[in-house]
This record gives C-alpha cells, sequence and structure tokens, in this order.
C-alpha cells in the first residue's frame, strides 16, 4: 500500500502538519496561469505545487510534487508532473507554447511524451487531435 509523503517547494521531506501549514499559506502552492482563447475556445493551462506524492516519481526517482493542467480541452484534463520549481516553470511555459501551437508537445519527465499530430494546411492540433488553431504568418 503506498505512502504518501509530503514535500515543501524545495523539495525537502516534511511532515503533514507542515505540509498543512505550508498549504495554507496564501499563494505558496501557485506557479503559473494563463488563460487563452483557441479557437473560439477559453483555455487554462495552470502550474502549482502540490507538495505530496504517493509512487509518483519523475526521472531520477524524484517525485512529482508540482503540476501543469490543461483545463478547457474537449476531451478533459491533460497533466504533467514536475520534481521542482524550475522545471515546473519551463514545463508551463513549454506546454503553453504548445497549447498555443507555438511548440512541440512537452515531455513529461518519468513517462511517454504525447504523440503529436501534425498540422494541415496551415493548422495546427495538438497530440489528441482536440485543440485546432488556425496559424498566420506575420
Amino acid at each position: 500500500m503506498p505512502t504518501t509523503r509530503y514535500f515543501d517547494r524545495a523539495g525537502q521531506l516534511v511532515s503533514r502538519p507542515a505540509w498543512e501549514t505550508l498549504s495554507g499559506r496564501c499563494g505558496y502552492g501557485h506557479v503559473a496561469l494563463d488563460a487563452v482563447v483557441v479557437a473560439g475556445t477559453g483555455v487554462q493551462v495552470h502550474t502549482f505545487w502540490t507538495g505530496m506524492t504517493s509512487d509518483d516519481t519523475g526521472s531520477h526517482g524524484r517525485p512529482l510534487i508540482f503540476r501543469t493542467m490543461v483545463h478547457g480541452l474537449r476531451r478533459g484534463l491533460l497533466t504533467w508532473g514536475w520534481a521542482d520549481l524550475r522545471a515546473a516553470a519551463a514545463g508551463h511555459t513549454a506546454v503553453l507554447a504548445w497549447v498555443l501551437g507555438d511548440g512541440p508537445v512537452p515531455p513529461a519527465p518519468g513517462g511517454d511524451a504525447p504523440r503529436e499530430v501534425p498540422g494541415v494546411a496551415g493548422r495546427s492540433t495538438n497530440h489528441h487531435g482536440i485543440l485546432e488553431q488556425t496559424r498566420r504568418e506575420l
């Protein structure tokens, strides 16, 4: 049976009461939030600290205590996990670029990167085939 472990934003193991105190601090869990409109649909990319994990580890066995979630897509929630604040911030930027059609599908630490479906005729489609955006050349 998995045991839940708790961490601060620096990745240091903490007790559950310490994690609860940190979780209660206004803004402590926030990393980044972007709301964009893609193909007429509102999409949010939100990255935050969870500070807890059971068996969820990334590369090199580090716990994935940060999450990036994409809300507003037709097929539900997409998530990525990150082991530290620097990776979470960079991951947020990469996921946002992908959502906007300006970058490849970001890899998830310790897991397979989703397959990217190439765009057709000036349109870009994400790996799920659910997000379409017309691209214009400037």
